[in-house]
């Protein structure tokens, strides 16, 4: 039954309705079990009608969370398998959202959804790196029409509750580009700054995370972050006109310097002899100095704590940048 104090009208159509006349797509929330994490009744033994139901509000995104549900792997899968079939028997396009918080998702996640989260929620700095760091070796998983989810962007909420810095947000949002995750904040929109905003609307940045290639990208120096293994990582993504793009981050409490050196620039199969390498910066937008192979080295001095610098590298004459 309808909440009648919060939807009066018994139905989300009208606020879909209002959501697609704003040029913008609208998503929805449930839970594979018998509640949500709200206590809400979730859509155990109800997915078919579910379903239904969400087609005619015009939902476009369903989430489903896995609250009050089984923790057994195969149950899990199969109760998801359920809210997919329903989806699609329903003729409606739905970008069906899975949220297990675990990375044994990630082998079966293409066959029950678009996305699936592989940590737990990233409600501070150190959950935002507890993720990145469960990424690494997830990437055989991930491609077109699937995607490993490491949870959300965060920004400010509607209260003015800010979870992490604006450094650390930019830094977030390039590792979720070189990632290739599902670009969702978790924020207000009307309480984001202008640096925030900026962030979020990088054309350059936000083309890497949609490379239409698909392929997300591993670490290819450091260790792991959240537990201070490490406290400096690159990690690279190869995009679909032959150039990776590279994150250097530090996510220590001191100043640090990275380098991408021959070693580096060879696993990435970028260091063959008479090459040049060009080089751009996503986030001043700007071309920088060419490599070459007698000397390849590109050494970037980060600051602490979400300290960053996105570029993109290629063999000169291979490709152009596109945005």
């Amino acid at each position: 039954m309808a909440d009648q104090a919060k939807f009066p009208d018994g139905t989300l159509n009208p606020l879909a309705d209002y959501v697609h006349s704003q040029g913008l797509l609208f998503g929805t929330y449930t839970d594979r079990g018998d509640l949500t994490c709200a206590g809400r009744p979730g859509a155990l033994r109800h997915e078919k009608i579910d379903a239904q139901t969400y087609a005619q509000w015009g939902v476009d995104y369903l989430k489903e969370d896995s609250c009050n549900a089984s923790t057994d792997h195969e149950t899990a899968f199969e109760e998801y398998s359920k809210m997919r079939d329903a989806l699609n028997s329903t003729g409606r396009k739905v970008l069906f959202s899975l949220c297990g918080w675990s990375s044994w998702y990630a082998p079966v996640g293409m066959t029950l959804g678009n996305s699936w989260r592989i940590g737990p929620d990233d409600r501070n700095w150190n959950g935002v790196l507890k993720n990145i760091d469960i990424m690494n070796g997830l990437e055989k998983y991930a491609g077109p029409g699937g995607w490993n989810d490491p949870c959300l962007l965060l920004s400010r909420s509607s209260s003015g509750q800010q979870h992490v810095n604006e450094l650390q947000a930019r830094a977030q949002f390039s590792m979720w580009a070189v990632l290739a995750a599902p670009l969702l904040f978790s924020g207000s929109v009307l309480q984001m700054s202008a640096e925030t905003l900026a962030t979020y609307s990088n054309k350059e940045v936000i083309a890497v995370n949609q490379d239409p290639a698909g392929r997300q990208g591993w670490r290819i120096q450091g260790g792991p972050l959240a537990d201070g293994s490490s406290t400096g990582n690159i990690w690279a993504r190869p995009l679909s006109d032959g150039s990776f793009a590279l994150v250097f981050l530090n996510v220590g409490k001191s100043p640090l310097t990275l380098t991408c050196d021959e070693d580096c620039f060879a696993a990435l199969n970028l260091s063959a002899p008479g090459s040049t390498l060009a080089l751009r910066d996503l986030w001043s937008h700007q071309d920088l100095p060419d490599l070459h192979s007698t000397e390849l080295r590109f050494s970037v001095h980060l600051e602490p704590e979400g300290g960053h610098r996105m570029i993109i590298v290629k063999k000169k004459g291979v490709a152009t940048f596109q945005v």
